[in-house]
This record gives C-alpha cells, sequence and structure tokens, in this order.
C-alpha cells in the first residue's frame, strides 16, 4: 500500500502490478480516446452526425473504461478515505440529481429518448475512471493529450480563418464561423479550447517543471489563446480568464507577477484576431440598452426554459427533451412578455437554453437542477477546504488548485453556453471532477473498482449496453442523413429519376426510425418523402407524428403543404401562418397558391395586436390535440 504523505494527506497513485491483466491498460486508454478523439474525429454526412461521431467515441472510450475495471485481476487493497463532509454532499446530491433525472425521462416517457442516455452514460464512467487509482496515474498524461489537441485545434481554426486551410463546407454570415477546425462551428471550437487553455497556463507557472517544458506550454498558450480570440466567442474568454485568475489564487505571491504576463498574452490574442472588437461592440451594447443584442438573444432561450418550469416545475419535460417543447414554449413565453422573440440567425430554434441550470431545471425539473449544482458547489467548497488543509500546491493533476480552476472555468462557460452537451468538453469535465473528489478523501477509491464476480458481471453488461447503444445511436444517424440526402436530390431529380431514388430514401429512414423511432427530424424527413410519392395520407400521419414529438416551423411547413393537397385550405392557411411567425424565412418556402405576401401580412397584423394582448398564431384544431404542451 502507498504511504500517506502527512503534510498534504495525499496517497500516490500505486503503480500498476503485474498481475492486473489488462485491466489498468484498457483504463487508461479508454480516458485518452474518449477525451481526445472528439477534438477529431468527424462526419459531413449532416450536422447531427458531426456531433453524433464525437458522442460515439466518448461512449466507446467509456465502456473500454468500465470493461478494464471489471477484466482486472487484482488491485492494491482500498485504502480507509478520510472523513469529508464535502465529499460525502457532493456525492449524495449527484446521485439524488441522477435519480430525479431518471424519474423525470420516466415521467415524460412519451418524449424522451431512451439513447439520450448515451450524454450520461459515458461522462458517469469518465468520472469513475478519475476517482480511481488508474485514472489518477495516467491523469498527467491526459492533461499532456488535452492540452496538445487543443493546440492542434486552435492551429487548424486560426489556418482556416486567416491561411485559408481546409474549410468544413458549412455557410456563414460572418469570418469567425470559419473557425471550425474539426468541431462543426465556432462556438463549440471555443468551448473545447477552454480546458487547454487553463492547463497550459498551470503547466507555464509549474515550479516542477523543466524551463523548456515551460516555455513550450507558454507558447501553447498563447497558441491556443489566438485560436480562441479567433472565434469571437465572449463566453470561453471569460472562462479561461476566470481559470487563470483563481489558479493565481491558490499561490498568490508566485503567480501574481506571470499572470501578469498571462493577462497580456490574452490581450494581444484578443485583440489582433478580432474578438477585442467583438467584445467593445458588446459593451457599447450593454451601454446602450440593447440588452438583446448584448446576449445575443439567449434570452429567448431562457424565456422558453421558465416557461417550461413554470408549467412542469418538478420533473421537467424530459432529459434531453427541451429542443421538443422549445417552440410551445417560445410562444407561451411571447403571450406573456407581449412581444415576438426571433432570432436574427439562419435558425430560428434552440436545442437548449444556451445556459445550463435553466437547461437542466427545464428537462429535469428544477429539484434535479438545484441537485446537480449543490453537487457542483460542494465540490469546489471541498477543494477550497482542502487546500487551505494541505497548506500548499501540488504538482501536475494533484495541484488542488488547478483541478478547482479547471471546475470553476467550467462553471462559468455553463453559465452562457452548454459545455455539458459537448462531448469535447463533458468528458474532460466529468474526469476532472473524479480527480477532484478522490482529492477531497486523501485516497484514490474507484465508484466501480471492485473484485465481486457479481459487480464484475454487471459492468461488463454496463460497458456492452454502453457500446449497443453507441452503434445504434450512430447508425441510426447515418441511416438519416442518407435518407435526408435522397431527399434533397428529389427536389431537383427527373421523374425517371424520383422513381429510383423512392424507394431507397424510404427505406434508409425507416431503418433509422426502427432503431430511433422518437426521432422528430427523422418522421420530418419521411413525411416529406412519402408527399413526394402522393402517400397524402402516410404524410400526413408521419408529419403529425413528428409534430407531436417536436414542433419546428418546417414541419409547420411541410404539414401545411400536405393539407393544401388535400384539399383544406383553412387548416394549411392557419399551419403557413404559424410557419411564418415561428420561422420568417420559410416564407419564401410557402406554396404560391397558399398566397404567401397576404399570409406574411396576416403575420404582421397579429404581431401588432400582441402588445395589446392578443394571441399568437394558433394551431389548428386537428393539430393542436398533438401538440408539446396542449
Amino acid at each position: 500500500m502507498a504511504p500517506r504523505n502527512r503534510a498534504t494527506g495525499h496517497v500516490p497513485a500505486a503503480p500498476s502490478r503485474s498481475d492486473d491483466g489488462f485491466g489498468p491498460l484498457l483504463v487508461s486508454l479508454g480516458v485518452l480516446s474518449a477525451i481526445v478523439l472528439p477534438f477529431f474525429v468527424f462526419s459531413l454526412a449532416s450536422d447531427d452526425s458531426m456531433r453524433e461521431v464525437k458522442l460515439f467515441s466518448q461512449a466507446i472510450g467509456g465502456a473500454c473504461v468500465l470493461l478494464g475495471f471489471a477484466v482486472r485481476r487484482h488491485g492494491p487493497p482500498a485504502q480507509p478515505p478520510e472523513r469529508s463532509r464535502a465529499a460525502s454532499l457532493t456525492a449524495k446530491a449527484l446521485l439524488l440529481a441522477l435519480a430525479l433525472a431518471f424519474v423525470s425521462g420516466l415521467v415524460n416517457g412519451g418524449h424522451a429518448d431512451p439513447l439520450g442516455a448515451l450524454a450520461v452514460l459515458g461522462p458517469l464512467a469518465l468520472l469513475s475512471a478519475g476517482t480511481s487509482r488508474i485514472g489518477a496515474a495516467v491523469s498527467d498524461r491526459v492533461f499532456v493529450a488535452l492540452s496538445l489537441s487543443g493546440v492542434a485545434t486552435a492551429l487548424l481554426a486560426l489556418g482556416q480563418r486567416f491561411a485559408g486551410f481546409p474549410r468544413l463546407p458549412l455557410q456563414f454570415p460572418e469570418p469567425r464561423f470559419l473557425t471550425t477546425a474539426l468541431l462543426g462551428n465556432p462556438g463549440d471550437v471555443a468551448a473545447a479550447l477552454t480546458f487547454p487553455a487553463v492547463l497550459l497556463w498551470a503547466a507555464a507557472l509549474s515550479a516542477e517543471s523543466r524551463p523548456r517544458i515551460r516555455l513550450l506550454a507558454f507558447l501553447g498558450l498563447g497558441i491556443v489563446l489566438l485560436g480562441l480570440g479567433a472565434t469571437e466567442s465572449v463566453m470561453p474568454i471569460l472562462a479561461v480568464l476566470s481559470g487563470m485568475l483563481l489558479h493565481v489564487l491558490f499561490d498568490l505571491r508566485r503567480r501574481l507577477l506571470p499572470f501578469a504576463a498571462g493577462l497580456t498574452l490574452l490581450a494581444i490574442a484578443v485583440f489582433s484576431t478580432g474578438a477585442g472588437t467583438r467584445i467593445l461592440i458588446k459593451v457599447q451594447e450593454l451601454r446602450s440598452g440593447q440588452i438583446e443584442q448584448f446576449v445575443t438573444q439567449r434570452d429567448i432561450g431562457i424565456e422558453a426554459a421558465r416557461e417550461m418550469i413554470r408549467i412542469r416545475p418538478w420533473f421537467g419535460v424530459g432529459p434531453g427533451c427541451y429542443s421538443n417543447a422549445f417552440v410551445p414554449a417560445r410562444l407561451l413565453a411571447e403571450g406573456r412578455l407581449r412581444r415576438r422573440m426571433v432570432h436574427f440567425s439562419d435558425s430560428s430554434h434552440f436545442e437548449n437554453a444556451h445556459c445550463e441550470p435553466f437547461t437542466l431545471a427545464a428537462e429535469c425539473g428544477l429539484p434535479a437542477a438545484f441537485f446537480g449544482l449543490l453537487s457542483l458547489g460542494a465540490l469546489l467548497v471541498g477543494l477550497i477546504a482542502r487546500h487551505r488543509k494541505t497548506g500548499r500546491s501540488l504538482p501536475g493533476s494533484r495541484d488542488i488548485g488547478l483541478l478547482f480552476a479547471l471546475l470553476a472555468s467550467f462553471t462559468v462557460l455553463s453559465l452562457a453556453s452548454f459545455p455539458l452537451r459537448l462531448s469535447v468538453t463533458s468528458g474532460p469535465a466529468a474526469y476532472i471532477a473524479g480527480l477532484a473528489w478522490s482529492a477531497l478523501l486523501g485516497t484514490r477509491l474507484a465508484i466501480v473498482e471492485t473484485r465481486e464476480r457479481k459487480r464484475r458481471v454487471g459492468l461488463v453488461l454496463l460497458a456492452a449496453t454502453l457500446t449497443l447503444l453507441a452503434f445504434v445511436r450512430l447508425l441510426a444517424t447515418l441511416w438519416q442523413a442518407e435518407g435526408e440526402e435522397r431527399l434533397r436530390e428529389l427536389g431537383e431529380a427527373s421523374p425517371p429519376l424520383k422513381l429510383a431514388l423512392l424507394p431507397d430514401a424510404k427505406s434508409c429512414l425507416r431503418r433509422s426510425l426502427l432503431l430511433r423511432p422518437r426521432r422528430s427530424s427523422s418522421w420530418l424527413a419521411l413525411g416529406s418523402i412519402l408527399r413526394f410519392d402522393q402517400d397524402l395520407e402516410g404524410a400526413w400521419k408521419a408529419l403529425l407524428y413528428s409534430h407531436s414529438l417536436e414542433e419546428r416551423g418546417e414541419t409547420d411547413l411541410n404539414l401545411g403543404r400536405v393539407a393544401l393537397e388535400r384539399g383544406d385550405v383553412p387548416t394549411s392557411s392557419a399551419l403557413f401562418v404559424r410557419t411564418i411567425w415561428i420561422f420568417p424565412r420559410l416564407l419564401d418556402s410557402v406554396p404560391d397558391e397558399a398566397l404567401p405576401a397576404s399570409l406574411e401580412v396576416d403575420v404582421r397584423a397579429i404581431e401588432g395586436r400582441l402588445p395589446l394582448g392578443g394571441a399568437v398564431p394558433p394551431l389548428p384544431p386537428s393539430v393542436a390535440s398533438r401538440s408539446f404542451f396542449p
């Protein structure tokens, strides 16, 4: 058994023994792959597939971690942990939050997608790895790999924006949207660079590192900060600045002067890439009272979340179901506020509230959100208490100040972003939380580490389940993308080619729905294809079911098209008016026989009456009964 350091209370990670089998290797490879691969794997099959392949790689890494714990032959005897109220409160609050989220999924079973559990199970496996001796032993290498991934991502993002490096085939209204790296959009890139920036900052200040390593870390920090500036994302910049400042406060005397250098480097990166100009614009918007522009219309997502919380305060709308409930919740918020809320970007639909506390409360209910925040708060407070007890900083991943700075930067990022929903941030955050939780106990005691046969079997089954869910979800997404591609081709194909494309398109989408039947966008695409095939009854049923799962402007538009072709003019007109209200850009897609100009006049009249107490455009009775909030 490794001896306890009396000065710090820390128990060094025990080296893996030769009779441990492949367990330590599997855990190490699982952690590294789950954290690093999401930076680099990507798919251009569809917008959804980009994030799905990253989630897939995280899930496979998590399954590898669980399997490693299961096949491990022997392990050192468990070190009795120290008493820690913060550690106990952290664990209990997290378990309560997860239990309440599970109940929310059962209560909202008609909308919640069971495959959404994949986004939770993978990070939980990484959290368990962070609490273990094996996970701790590899933590320094994980931090180095994460830092290098950030540098590579930043270099690619900088090259895409300023040097014409290979760019993803995406539409962009501003130059900053070129900085996609291999992640899809600048917001994801900026969020992904937050942890690497704080890690490189800490490495540059580490007294235990060689001068050459510290210099390389400082250069890497400069690259990551330049990449961060190229995205022009304000909140990640504030998150990094917060992490750097809090890390300094844990050793103020030695780190204050380097902080001035780091702050200068951050300022140079920000004002040399365009981020500085955007920050100045934001300041001007705030001073002039343009709050909507200042928050980039995030108030729409938050106001919709408030409606979800008001209607279902205890168990929310269901885990992962914010997107499903967004449109009806947004319209309820418009009626309450007496103003129309349309995002000025190319998309008017919010997948989340762009604020994790609000999203969690809306999806899982206020109690689940409370216990989730309590768990994080107890962990942060416990780290401060632990640092005061030890009295000094430790090297590498054992540094309490570094763990606190990383989790604090993640917390700041969560206030105006959605890092829990991105594999490049949720995985590292869970692993770091595991390291921090075990640091409160002064030992490494894996949550799932065991030598009991029944529990080993349970871990193997859990790893197999995680792997199966990952393959099912990815395959469903790829089949959906293929079906949607056939649908796009149908719009421009000649009649003979349409006959050849239709069966293939329907087959792809039906296979996708067989694996993931609560995917509203797949039903939407299938309904559109059935309409092409003149199966109006089948198209109406498919689109109506899609609408019952999740209303979008596109769903109302396609329902209106089918209703018009069926001769139901009143229903089609009501649907088209609601379509234009939800997503004005779809006015160009309304059929000419529906008189789009007249519909636009109706929408303007409704908008004019709204401040006086008027109502938003209602759904026709045949559709309203299937709405998320009937």
